[in-house]
């Protein structure tokens, strides 16, 4: 395979927003107009969050903003949220991703129906994995759409 790079993915930044150290680990999902859909990991040098940006057929790209913000004091995030892996559902959105308490990396869930906003499931934490370094969770729908069980690598 070979890849064609298509230059950088400009979401201009700003010091105080949340992405302003850093921007990484995107997710991007097409809809069926043919509009990108992105969450990536965001870090102000003190917080990690999930955001969000979409760019429509022909346009470029548009922040929308914290899709995941870090925890409450106490939280299984509560230091942060990060490597969002993101599916589309018939009932929405569903994203799993990585949050630190300042122990603990645990995989988290939240669902949305219709993607900026998501909504933390319940009890959130989907998983405590194993070992170290497994905060990057990876769901996949396979062709009679069900979906497999999060993943953490």
């Amino acid at each position: 395979m070979d890849w064609i790079r298509e230059g950088e993915v400009s979401l201009p930044r700003a010091p105080g927003e949340p992405d302003s150290l850093r921007a990484w680990r995107p997710w991007v999902l097409e809809e069926a107009d043919g509009t990108l859909r992105m969450w990536y990991t965001a870090s102000d040098g003190t917080t990690s969050r999930i955001l969000t940006a979409k760019r429509p057929p022909g346009g470029g790209w548009e922040r929308l903003g914290v899709a995941i913000d870090a925890g409450f004091a106490g939280d299984s995030d509560s230091y942060g949220a990060e490597s969002p892996c993101v599916v589309n559902t018939p009932g929405g959105y569903l994203i799993v991703y990585g949050g630190f308490d300042g122990e603990v990396g645990r995989l988290h869930m939240a669902t949305s129906e219709d993607s900026p906003s998501l909504e933390l499931s319940g009890d959130h934490h989907a998983a405590r994995p194993r070992g170290r370094g497994r905060g990057q969770p990876s769901l996949f729908v396979d062709d009679r759409r069900t979906l497999s069980t999060p993943r953490a690598w």
